[in-house]
């Protein structure tokens, strides 16, 4: 009996492959007189690092690279590398840059190896205070994007983010402002009843607008 199943199994294998050839082989033949060019990108052409962690293509069409010496923004020409300032404005969190994700109010996050989370706006063309309080140097780690709000969460509590008419607000969610028994904040998720999940070492927290 056995034998029977893995024959069977075989035999459903090779009718599925035929058909996955069936179904590719004339967009080959079809696509046969496009011209596919390939580039290879270094910091000879402009690149903060050849050490590549992440690619992220925004809704204006540019191409994002993180890597470990910042982040670099590509037109199909040429680049520009976003770096950390210390002149007082808000800029890069930090040079190592993990990943990056854009919101429906095209708004770039921004996830570094500090653990700090910075946002560019895409719009405006530069880094903005996310908090509206000038608290954007928070340690979170983690970014969920959901409608109309963006969760930031790590091993410092979690803070929600709206942005709404050209304005930042922001509410912070951790043992300092009593509203969480634990900082260490495993996930925030949302439930389709509009309920947003805080998941922590130290129990499961609900949230739902009244």
């Amino acid at each position: 009996m056995q034998t029977r199943i893995v024959e069977r199994s075989r035999t459903a294998l090779r009718i599925a492959a035929c058909l996955l050839l069936m179904t590719i082989i004339p967009g080959l033949l079809c696509a046969g007189n496009v011209e596919v060019r390939v580039q290879n990108l270094t910091t000879a052409d402009g690149l903060s690092n050849n050490s590549v962690r992440h690619i992220y293509q925004d809704s204006k069409g540019f191409i994002w690279m993180s890597s470990l010496n910042g982040l670099s923004r590509y037109d199909g020409h040429s680049f520009v590398t976003l770096l950390p300032r210390n002149n007082g404005q808000v800029s890069l969190a930090d040079r190592r840059v993990r990943r990056l994700v854009e919101d429906a109010n095209n708004l770039l996050w921004i996830t570094t190896a500090a653990n700090i989370v910075s946002c560019y706006d895409l719009k405006r063309d530069c880094f903005v205070d996310f908090t509206g309080c000038g608290d954007y140097n928070h340690t979170y780690s983690q970014v969920e994007l959901m409608p109309n709000e963006v969760w930031l969460w790590g091993s410092a509590g979690c803070r929600r983010v709206q942005y709404a008419n050209g304005r930042f607000t922001s509410q912070a969610f951790d043992v300092a402002h009593g509203n969480l028994a634990s900082d260490d904040v495993h996930f925030v998720q949302a439930s389709d009843d509009g309920r947003v999940w805080i998941g922590t070492d130290k129990g499961l927290y609900c949230l739902k607008d009244d």
